[in-house]
Parts: C-alpha cells; sequence; structure tokens
C-alpha cells in the first residue's frame, strides 16, 4: 500500500484554485468567496439561497467545492461560529477539508453547539502513485481492471495521447464531454460552456488531454497541477470495446510518471463505496481518507423541526441544503 503522509501538511485539489473558482462561477446563485478561517488558510466557499423547506425564509447555505478543497485546518466549532457570525442568514452546509485523517476513527456523533450541531465523517479519495514500472503498476490493479488494460496494451499502437490547447481540440473535448453529462446525466453543477472551458485553460497549471484511437478522439481529461502532483479532475469518455474511460487513466499514468514524480489523484465517488470509488479502486489507487464537516444553524430552522428529524437529515449526503 502506498503511503500519502506526506500529503497531511500541502496536499490541494484542482477544485480549491482561484482559476477553478472564475471557472465555475454557475455552480451558484451567489459568487463564491475566498474564506480565512482562523488559521488564516483561504479557501473557497460557495454561498446560495437555501431551497429546504425547513429552513425559514432567505436562509442561506454554504459548501466548498467537491473533494479536499477547504481549509488544510479547520476546528468544526470555532471555525464553524466564525462562519455563522460572518454570514448571519446561513443555516447549514458543509465544509470539505484537506485534513488527511484515519478514515476508521474520523467519523463522530452528532455534536451540539451553542449555535446548532456539527457532524464530522470521513470522505475517501483514491490517489495513484506515479513512476511505478509497468509490471508493479499492473499488480495493484484489481483483475477486471488488469484484464481491460492488458487488451489495450496489446493494442496501444493504435493510441495516441496529446497534451494541448487547441481550439478545435478544445471543441472536441466540449462535444465529447456534453455526450458523457448526457448519458451519465452529470448534475446542472457539472455542465459547462465551451466559453468557460476555454478560460479555464487560459491558467498553465490545467491541462487538456485527449485519447485518440485510430486518429478519433475517444476521450479527454482535465488535469490540474497541484502540490506535490496532479489532479484528475474531469473527463469524458465515447463508450466503446477498449474501455476508453480506463484507456486515458493508463496512459496519462505513462505519461505523467515520464515526466514527473508525486501522485495523480482520481478523486472520490458520487458517495462512499460506489461504482465509481471501486472503479478508482480497481486502477490501482490507494484511498486517502479527509475529514468533511457537516452542520445546520439551529436559529435558521423552522419551529417543527424535531431532534430525530434533523439526525436523520444530518446523516444525509448534503445536510438539508
Amino acid at each position: 500500500m502506498v503511503s500519502f503522509s506526506y500529503l497531511m501538511d500541502n496536499f490541494v485539489s484542482g477544485f480549491a484554485t482561484k482559476a477553478f473558482i472564475n471557472f465555475s462561477q454557475g455552480l451558484a446563485p451567489k459568487p463564491a468567496q475566498l474564506f480565512n478561517t482562523l488559521d488564516e488558510t483561504s479557501y473557497p466557499l460557495y454561498l446560495r439561497d437555501s431551497v429546504a423547506p425547513l429552513y425559514k425564509p432567505k436562509s442561506l447555505v454554504c459548501f466548498t467545492p467537491i473533494c479536499l478543497s477547504g481549509a488544510t485546518q479547520y476546528d468544526e466549532v470555532a471555525d464553524t461560529e466564525q462562519l455563522c457570525q460572518k454570514y448571519s442568514a446561513l443555516a447549514g452546509g458543509f465544509i470539505q477539508t484537506r485534513k488527511v485523517v484515519d478514515g476508521i476513527n474520523a467519523n463522530r456523533p452528532i455534536l451540539a453547539t451553542s449555535f446548532g450541531y456539527i457532524k464530522q465523517e470521513s470522505r475517501t479519495n483514491y490517489q495513484m502513485e506515479l513512476g511505478l514500472d509497468l509490471d508493479s503498476w499492473l499488480s495493484s490493479l484489481k483483475r477486471d481492471s488488469r484484464s481491460r488494460i492488458k487488451k489495450i496494451i496489446r493494442y496501444q499502437g493504435q493510441f495516441e495521447l496529446i497534451n494541448t490547447k487547441n481550439v478545435a481540440d478544445i471543441a472536441a473535448f466540449c462535444k465529447l464531454y456534453s455526450q458523457t453529462s448526457k448519458r451519465s446525466a452529470f448534475s446542472e453543477s457539472y455542465q459547462f460552456s465551451e466559453q468557460q472551458w476555454h478560460q479555464l485553460f487560459t491558467d498553465e497549471n490545467w491541462q487538456l488531454f485527449l485519447l485518440k484511437h485510430q486518429s478519433r478522439v475517444v476521450a479527454g481529461c482535465v488535469v490540474s497541477r497541484v502540490s506535490g502532483g496532479f489532479d484528475y479532475t474531469f473527463m469524458a469518455h465515447d463508450p466503446g470495446v477498449y474501455d476508453y474511460s480506463r484507456a486515458i487513466i493508463y496512459f496519462l499514468y505513462n505519461y505523467l510518471s515520464s515526466q514527473s514524480s508525486g501522485y495523480l489523484s482520481l478523486g472520490g465517488g458520487i458517495s462512499e463505496n460506489d461504482s465509481l470509488a471501486r472503479f478508482k479502486l480497481g486502477m490501482g489507487a490507494a484511498p486517502v481518507h479527509f475529514r468533511r464537516i457537516k452542520f445546520v444553524v439551529t436559529n435558521r430552522l423552522q419551529k417543527n423541526v424535531s431532534t430525530n428529524r434533523l439526525n436523520e437529515l444530518m446523516e444525509d449526503k448534503w445536510p438539508l441544503l
């Protein structure tokens, strides 16, 4: 198992960069904020009007974008209280942190505070160590992924991976991403215009890779350069007999290993241990657990919310958004 202890202090996500904040302003009606925590670490924070009927009218909820994009250090009581003081209409939300934890012991019971309720839990991200030789990497894959990758290797002369910011190539990726988002029923938060993609690629730390099979673009991914490695931030692919979703990871892994050391982060699942998480684990990625904070502010709740109902909602994927 790969050790990722060096991520404790400096691991960041592409979703935590200013370039992504500018790119993704459509995620919420209100602009993203850069919020300074008590340890003076800035992280992106989105605010939006709540649609949950359990909150009082004109309540706000907050969230940090995706995985490992919040504060490096976060005190669940003091820092959440500071958030509530800064935004008086804040009714709840969740903060994803960059704090790597012991996944077994990170989950804690719901905590009652002076301003509401807080729940701390772990969330799993999957990381691949760059630089392994082919045999070592193949041995780390689950049997199904290993079988599929070996098939790709047999025909790898038919494939070409290109690193590009060519206008026509960006357009090809946009088309492929749009097709993938419809086929996989992406939420509105993950649907972007071609203009937004062009804006993102003006930042040198964001790179577009396209995979061609017999000269046809069959997959693409957006990779961000982060501290100590790379973040596999977005991807799109055609369905095909060669399993292009695995093929692009294989060719990208080889390319990055030839250029740099460190890791390639594949992100996590939509929920813990779902099919997406199992896919990433099957590709030889090691699980890394990080801390997430969910909270609800009592004085923004409607009076008819029972404690039992509140506890149920706090266990849900998103708390009362």
